[in-house]
């Protein structure tokens, strides 16, 4: 079924696309996005992996390859995992299959017609909705568009088609929220890491 592509898509080594992304000035790109201070420990990424699997009904070992497979990916674009995390959660809620009416695709709902030429790399589109290869394009695309539109926010108003829409109807708050959420859960073990017994270590 879509979870069990998700869990064994990962296995199967896909060219990085670390080089096509390191051509976007990282200047331009918004500091909002690029923070990658988070999922460091094996503590925060099963914490998170235990949200997911609860939140979206995937397995945990499912949600755990899926957190590394994201933090890979994030050192690749140069984004932070969370973000990356979170724009999948709102764009398909982890199923590797979801497929929209108007033609977006896979984890990260990629327009594959848009963006043929993104999966050259990849041998073409035939692999568009496999896990591995559809999070590096998503994620490539929206580094882009967060450089090109100025701005996060923007960047993800640009990712849902709403770049001449008055407003992306909530989706860049939708994100930011799950994103934030992430992050808090990172922090809560990072905190509890940092204290045994009640004992302040950082002191």
């Amino acid at each position: 079924d879509a979870y069990e592509i998700l869990r064994t898509g990962f296995n199967k080594p896909v060219p990085s696309v670390a080089e096509e992304a390191a051509k976007i000035p990282t200047k331009l790109v918004d500091r909002q996005a690029t923070d990658q201070n988070v999922l460091r420990s094996y503590a925060e990424r099963q914490s998170v992996a235990r949200y997911l699997s609860n939140k979206y009904k995937i397995e945990h070992t499912a949600g755990l390859d899926f957190v590394e497979k994201a933090i890979t990916v994030s050192r690749e674009v140069g984004l932070d995992p969370t973000l990356i995390l979170a724009v999948t959660a709102v764009e398909s809620s982890f199923n590797p299959s979801a497929e929209s009416h108007k033609g977006a695709q896979g984890l990260m709902q990629v327009m594959t017609s848009v963006h043929r030429d993104k999966y050259a790399i990849f041998g073409g589109t035939s692999d568009a909705v496999k896990p591995e290869v559809n999070i590096r394009v998503g994620a490539y695309i929206l580094k882009y568009l967060i450089a090109t539109a100025g701005s996060l926010r923007n960047g993800l108003k640009f990712y849902v088609g709403a770049a001449n829409a008055e407003d992306d109807g909530g989706y860049a708050d939708k994100v930011m929220a799950e994103r934030s959420r992430l992050i808090g859960i990172c922090q809560d073990r990072s905190n509890n890491r940092l204290t045994s017994n009640g004992k302040d270590l950082r002191s």
